[in-house]
């Protein structure tokens, strides 16, 4: 009886799939996180163009600031040029069937373009040679947001349905965090006022501001984050592809 008990007990290991499953599970994951060859190139095109466009601006930017002694900003201009050249180089290689896309690293670009382009405005006083730069921080933050749209894309094209929802409630939670903070660089009345409040009142409202800030983009980063992780792509129902 104690014999019988043992076999028929549940094995503790889980089975080890062979090599045909492992690769039939592969394929099935390269399926389904496979774009369209016109869908995808048009992505990989319109980003490798924005891409060299970020790299030429750096290296413009890094030049003007040089011969103006802005050395902080300089710096952060070689950013730039990096940044647009890390989008660059993966939307020029050839398309592999494994199913990957380079989502992470358009968004990685972009957040490193937005940061750069900021510091560098501030780092330049506002203004070069008595110009202002701020038409050039707004041009390279919309190059930064159309490098994330561009993740965003390929989300999209694969599974619209899945990720358009949690794309468009992420971006809306993320923009209404960053307004406060565009308000408060682009407007210096709004910290004039803020530093003529009483104390109290000004301790009190930035705890509560600060808080809600953190829940806003938090949310918004964890939307986004899901919509745009490649390993979700698998487990969401596919969308039907054109043949």
């Amino acid at each position: 009886m104690e014999g019988a008990a043992t076999s028929l007990a549940p094995s503790p290991f889980q089975p080890i799939p062979s090599p045909v499953q492992r690769a039939a599970k592969a394929n099935q994951h390269a399926t389904q996180t496979q774009l369209p060859l016109r869908v995808d190139r048009t992505l990989r095109v319109a980003g490798a163009g924005l891409g060299v466009v970020t790299v030429a601006a750096g290296v413009l930017g890094a030049v003007v600031t040089a011969r103006h002694g802005a050395w902080f900003a300089l710096a952060f201009e070689v950013v730039v040029a990096l940044a647009g050249l890390t989008a660059t180089l993966p939307l020029v290689r050839r398309r592999t069937a494994s199913g990957q896309h380079p989502v992470m690293t358009l968004l990685v670009a972009a957040g490193t373009l937005l940061v750069a382009a900021t510091l560098s405005w501030i780092g330049s006083g506002r203004q070069l040679g008595g110009v202002s730069l701020t038409p050039v921080l707004l041009a390279r933050l919309t190059a930064a947001a159309a490098l994330a749209a561009l993740a965003g894309g390929f989300v999209v094209a694969l599974r619209p349905r899945w990720a358009l929802g949690r794309l468009a409630l992420g971006t809306l939670l993320l923009a209404l965090a960053a307004a406060p903070v565009a308000v408060g660089v682009a407007f210096p009345a709004v910290q004039q006022t803020l530093a003529a409040m009483h104390p109290v009142l000004l301790a009190a409202a930035a705890t509560l501001g600060f808080l809600a800030w953190v829940a806003t983009a938090s949310a918004g980063v964890e939307l986004v984050a899901t919509a745009l992780d490649p390993d979700s792509w698998s487990t969401s129902k596919p969308s039907q592809q054109p043949s």
